[in-house]
């Protein structure tokens, strides 16, 4: 955000963070302009805008590039609706504080119970019940976005109980539990 930021050209030629050029969004203002930035190297950078007209409008030491978020794991790696799993790596929420979507194997997650630059804990979402294996995505508060490529999270169909022999009792009752992939929960 800033005054004047088009330099009265009304159109953008060029924006770069450093020396890299970013991906201008649409509906730059002369208030505002909202960019997408690529990965650089760590470091701060001054940022500066190139109008249609030539002008050149800077901020020094605008920026901060942080190392790009790496997921080293997934725990537990297999798992089903429900299943709390913890996203394990380094600079995960892109120099941000929140989570603002995550995704394990293209589910969105039920709830995100805890984030920082090192963990996530999240609850896997609803996926038809049905089996599949994806990478883990996720987009930060501040738009950065880190994709798992390297690891994945698998859903197994849930186990089902059909029935429950006896259905009542005291302490000590022997239970027995029957259906179909009841090691799977």
């Amino acid at each position: 955000r800033g005054l004047n930021l088009l330099a009265g050209a009304g159109a953008l030629a060029n924006i770069t963070f450093g020396s890299t050029e970013v991906t201008v969004l649409p509906g730059a203002t002369e208030s505002e302009v909202q960019v997408r930035v690529p990965d650089a190297p760590a470091g701060t950078v001054d940022i500066r805008l190139w109008s249609a007209n030539g002008a050149v409008v800077v901020r020094r030491n605008g920026w901060t590039f942080v190392p790009a978020g790496v997921v080293t794991a997934v725990v537990p790696s297999v798992g089903q609706v429900g299943a709390v799993v913890t996203i394990v790596g380094s600079n995960l929420l892109g120099g941000g504080s929140a989570v603002q979507s995550l995704q394990l194997a293209g589910v969105s997650v039920d709830s995100v119970w805890s984030a920082n630059a090192t963990a996530v804990v999240a609850v896997a979402g609803f996926n038809n019940g049905s089996a599949g294996a994806g990478p883990v995505t996720l987009e930060a508060d501040t738009g950065a976005l880190l994709q798992g490529n390297g690891t994945q999270f698998s859903y197994v169909v849930g186990g089902v109980i059909a029935a429950v022999q006896p259905s009542q009792g005291n302490a000590g009752t022997r239970v027995t539990l029957l259906g179909t992939g009841l090691r799977s929960a």
